[in-house]
């Protein structure tokens, strides 16, 4: 069995993480912080991740979403 990621993977994996580490790693703190709840839901972050298609990762492309499998 080959344990390898497809390039399909590995793509979607440097997204998320780029994404990860310059988008959401800068603020997780002070939202970690946040004691007012109105306050702690990132909504541009939500909304910048489904520009990029990492919500919808698993939904059909004919539905609007990558197609991929479960292990991505």
């Amino acid at each position: 069995m080959d344990f390898n990621l497809s390039e399909e993977q590995l793509h979607w994996q440097q997204v998320a993480r780029k994404f990860a580490y310059e988008r959401i790693r800068p603020r997780a703190r002070d939202l970690d912080r946040e004691t007012d709840p109105a306050k702690t839901f990132p909504a541009d972050l939500v909304r910048e991740a489904s520009r990029l298609g990492l919500r919808t990762l698993k939904l059909p492309k004919a539905d609007g979403g990558a197609g991929v499998d479960c292990l991505t």
